[in-house]
């Protein structure tokens, strides 16, 4: 294993050179093409949209890369953890054959961490969870105050992660995906732990999993509530 992070901190200062300077050209071109090709609707073509979608994508790899090898540091604000949830759904284009639920208490969840770093996990944890559904199906997310801790949970319909594959997904560069490089649980976790947290994760074959970030809560607990736990699959989705 370290053998295996040496190679990829190198690996990481190399990429960032011979990948993102490239990546920088092919933007700034891109702009040309929006502003001078336009269609009979008088919108840029749907392939420069595409185009654009690919520089993002390889954007964040290089990022994931480059987090993981070098570390970052964490600036510690206040915010409810809907909020967050909220953001990172935001930045996702959902199929039209996944359902999303959410069942979210009526009153803010605070917790006190790294914004950004917080939508980056929720981010992977959406994506995983839609990758999960290439058929469709239901995307659950929860937020709850257990106690002193406040916990979001992403839930899929899914394929299920088998108990083989279950003890390595936060394993670095471990990955089941064609396309995938095997970072993104771990850089997860990673951010997890920057902010006093972690990432929990169940899952039965063929019915799904659940991932829970936990995260330690701010202010008092609403009085009377009882938090209830949900299973993969569970047929309430």
């Amino acid at each position: 294993k370290k053998e295996r992070l040496a190679v990829l901190g190198e690996l990481a200062g190399s990429v960032a050179h011979e990948i993102r300077n490239p990546i920088a050209v092919i933007g700034n071109a891109l702009f040309l093409l929006r502003r001078k090709y336009k269609g009979p609707d008088g919108e840029p073509p749907k392939e420069v949209g595409l185009i654009d979608q690919q520089i993002q994508r390889t954007n964040r790899i290089v990022s994931e890369l480059l987090d993981y090898a070098q570390g970052s540091s964490t600036l510690f604000q206040c915010f409810p953890l809907q909020e967050a949830a909220e953001e990172a759904m935001g930045e996702l284009e959902m199929p039209p054959t996944i359902r999303v639920d959410r069942r979210f208490e009526d009153h803010p969840v605070l917790v006190e961490a790294d914004a950004g770093q917080v939508q980056r996990i929720l981010r992977n944890l959406l994506t995983n969870g839609v990758e999960a559904m290439p058929e469709g199906g239901t995307l659950r997310l929860e937020c709850r105050r257990v106690g002193d801790e406040a916990v979001i949970s992403v839930i899929d319909t899914g394929v299920g992660i088998s108990e083989d594959d279950l003890s390595q997904v936060f394993e670095p560069l471990f990955t089941t995906k064609a396309n995938g490089i095997g970072l993104g649980l771990p850089l997860s976790q990673r951010y997890a732990r920057l902010n006093q947290g972690r990432i929990e994760c169940d899952s039965l074959p063929t019915r799904g999993a659940i991932f829970r970030l936990v995260l330690p809560a701010q202010g008092v607990a609403e009085p009377g509530r009882t938090d209830t736990e949900t299973e993969p699959g569970d047929p309430s989705l």
